[in-house]
């Protein structure tokens, strides 16, 4: 059996925030919804960035320079 992956979902607090994260980071190009921002770019499934009113991102996903550098 074969899976194809065709999407990949992320819930955003802060929809251009988010949105333009990912843009900056694989480029392409988005189409705006009020809800849903449709990330597309050549080699990666689509990036689908969904309004989801008071999503918290869970704490320590993000690396910060004091996790990243030995001691």
């Amino acid at each position: 059996m074969n899976i194809n992956l065709s999407a990949v979902i992320i819930d955003a607090g802060e929809l251009e925030a988010e949105s333009a994260f990912w843009h900056q980071l694989l480029g392409g190009s988005i189409a705006k919804t009020p809800t849903h921002h449709f990330l597309r770019t050549d080699g990666f499934p689509a990036f689908v960035i969904q309004l989801a009113p008071g999503h918290v991102p869970r704490s320590g996903r993000r690396a910060t320079p004091s996790k990243c550098m030995s001691t």
